[in-house]
């Protein structure tokens, strides 16, 4: 992606973003570029009223990327079973038990 493509797309994010804490709208000062990998680009946006931060991640598509994503549309969600109440219900219950250790959250009952 090139320097031109990027600060549009920066441009459109801070006039389409706004804090989710206060409220208050971003400008591209507030903006700090982290990273890019396979199409992929990670910022941080630290809004100046109430300085909370936050990440945004958005995948900017190049013209030989177009081949792998035509692929994944072999891919078929129609052939899974539809989840059961009785998953939904076992679900909300390790939700609500969860402490922050997803291995012992996700053990086999």
């Amino acid at each position: 992606m090139d320097r031109n493509n990027l600060l549009q797309i920066l441009k459109t994010l801070t006039e389409m973003m706004r804090c989710p804490h206060c409220g208050e709208a971003y400008s591209l000062d507030e903006v700090q570029y982290i990273s890019q990998v396979d199409g992929y680009c990670l910022l941080q946006v630290s809004c100046r009223k109430c300085k909370v931060p936050i990440w945004v991640n958005f995948f900017v598509e190049k013209e030989n990327q177009k081949d792998k994503r035509e692929s994944l549309a072999d891919f078929k969600m129609n052939n899974l079973e539809p989840i059961t109440v009785d998953e939904v219900i076992d679900f909300h219950e390790t939700v609500l038990g969860f402490s922050g250790d997803f291995k012992k959250a996700f053990k086999s009952k």
